[in-house]
């Protein structure tokens, strides 16, 4: 049974990975819907619920974005038996990374984390610029100057997105402006992903994730792209991580002394920590070469 803060909207039993989505400021599980139809049938996608919205409306609000991320870890533990890679857009990119350090404190290191249209959280003082002390009206304008709003949230100031969609994006507003990280850096690669467009995180800032990780790290620059580069330019986005995936995969089984026409690479080889993995369990990464 999967946890409530984890929605999969198609389940692949012979998946060989997992893709963990973080939505927006304000976003929910939705956010991801049709993902899972789009990318290659050896990867399963799961999008994280946060609570107080869409499925999980009656569930009390986190109150830090280091408690979202500690549900969020909860929740994956439970799918943890293949490999996970991490994607997290706006604010989604801070639990992400937050969640990327706890899941390596287990012994249950994600392959890779994509950081999308957020700077890095050494970086976020910058971002404290007292939204949540706006009017409602006041708000929704300075959001969707910035291109801070998403098309799902519909007519903007319509009662719909007042009564349901103003509540958790104040919540994740505060989040943002009360979030403090004490860790420097993770093991894992990283790819910092924005937009063209997007005026509100720069080059330096993604060049700046840098700092985050003791592995492999690279930019992506979607162009043409605002700051939901992450909608519409959808079908980008996909193929880019899914060749991502499919690039990890090959270097990791050359670094095994595995050609791509090995059919397994064993995954307690490549996280040796993990209690949760059985000497007998590997993942099979040969249709990931054959994709």
């Amino acid at each position: 049974m999967e946890h409530p803060a984890l929605t999969c909207f198609q389940q692949r039993g012979e998946s060989h990975a997992r893709l963990i989505c973080f939505p927006h400021t304000g976003g929910g599980a939705h956010a991801y819907a049709d993902w899972g139809q789009s990318l290659p049938g050896w990867l399963e996608v799961h999008s994280v619920a946060y609570p107080g919205r869409g499925s999980r409306l009656g569930d009390a609000f986190c109150e830090s974005l280091e408690a979202v991320a500690t549900e969020c870890c909860a929740a994956i533990r439970m799918i943890a038996d293949r490999p996970l890679f991490l994607l997290g857009h706006s604010f989604g990119a801070l639990v992400a990374i937050e969640v990327a350090l706890r899941l390596d404190a287990d012994g249950l290191t994600p392959l890779r984390v994509f950081a999308s249209s957020m700077p890095p959280p050494q970086l976020m003082r910058r971002w404290s610029l007292s939204l949540t002390a706006m009017p409602d009206a006041q708000l929704l304008t300075a959001l969707a100057r910035r291109g801070w709003l998403s098309a799902a949230v519909g007519e903007i100031g319509g009662p719909a997105m007042v009564k349901y969609g103003l509540p958790p994006l104040r919540v994740d507003l505060r989040l943002l402006e009360t979030y403090q990280c004490c860790s420097t850096a993770t093991p894992m690669p990283i790819t910092a992903i924005g937009g063209e467009l997007d005026g509100s995180v720069s080059q330096a800032e993604l060049d700046a994730w840098s700092m985050w990780s003791d592995s492999e790290f690279e930019v992506k620059i979607v162009h043409g792209g605002g700051h939901f580069h992450i909608e519409t330019h959808a079908e980008l986005m996909r193929a880019m991580i899914s060749s991502s995936i499919v690039r990890l995969a090959v270097s990791i089984q050359s670094g095994f002394g595995m050609s791509s026409t090995h059919a397994c690479l064993p995954f307690e080889s490549y996280h040796s920590r993990s209690a949760a993995f059985s000497p007998c369990r590997g993942v099979s990464w040969h249709c990931l070469m054959a994709s």
